[in-house]
C-alpha cells in the first residue's frame, strides 16, 4: 500500500525487492546468506536453490523444467532478474509444502506473527484479502491463506487450509 494513501488500496510491486537492502543492513550479511539460516532451516527445504541469473538455471539442468515465455508462440525463458526479497527463489513443490508446514507449525514464525502475515487489513474502501505477505481468503466456509510468484519464464501458487492441516503447491515453467 505504499503506492498511495496508507490503508486505501493494494498493489503488489517489486516494491518488495526494497526490503533486500534493510536485511542485509539488519542481519550484517548478504542476502543470500541469510537465506541459509533460520528462515528456510526449520522447514527442511533440500532442493531450495537462489535463483542469481540464468547460469543456476543452466547449472541445475535437468533438476530445473526448462523455462519458457509464451506471447503468440513459445520460446525458451530466460532468467536474470536475480535474488532479492521479492524474487528469485525457486523449490520444488515438495519444498514450499515444507515450507507452508513450517509456517503452519510455528517453525519459522510464532502462531501470531503468521497470524499478522495472514489477516486481511481494512482500507479506506473495505477489506483487502491481503495481510503481511498472504492472502486469505473464505471459501465453502473454509479459511484459505495463499501466496504467488511470477515472474517471466515461472510461476507459482501456494495455497493452504490451516484447520484441515492441508497445502496445494503449483508450480509451472513458464508466465
Amino acid at each position: 500500500t505504499s503506492e498511495g494513501e496508507p490503508g486505501s488500496f493494494f498493489n503488489y510491486s517489486p516494491r518488495y525487492s526494497l526490503l533486500t537492502k534493510i536485511i542485509e543492513q539488519v542481519t550484517n550479511e548478504p542476502f543470500i546468506e541469510h537465506l541459509k539460516g533460520p528462515t528456510l532451516y526449520p522447514s527442511e527445504m533440500t532442493d531450495t536453490y537462489a535463483m542469481v541469473g540464468q547460469s543456476v538455471v543452466e547449472r541445475l539442468g535437468d533438476r530445473l523444467a526448462k523455462p519458457y515465455t509464451y506471447y503468440g508462440k513459445t520460446e525458451p525463458g530466460h532468467y536474470d532478474l536475480g535474488l532479492s526479497a521479492s524474487s528469485g527463489i525457486a523449490a520444488t513443490a515438495k519444498d514450499i509444502s515444507k515450507f507452508a508446514n513450517a509456517l503452519m507449525s510455528e517453525k519459522i514464525v510464532s502462531k501470531e506473527k503468521f497470524k499478522r502475515m495472514s489477516t486481511p487489513f481494512e482500507t479506506t474502501v473495505g477489506t483487502s484479502p491481503y495481510g503481511l505477505g498472504m492472502f486469505t481468503q473464505t471459501f465453502m466456509g473454509k479459511k484459505l491463506i495463499w501466496a504467488y510468484g511470477q515472474e517471466d519464464c515461472f510461476s507459482s501458487l501456494l495455497l493452504m487450509v490451516p484447520e484441515d492441516g492441508l497445502t496445494l503447491t503449483l508450480l509451472a515453467n513458464s508466465n
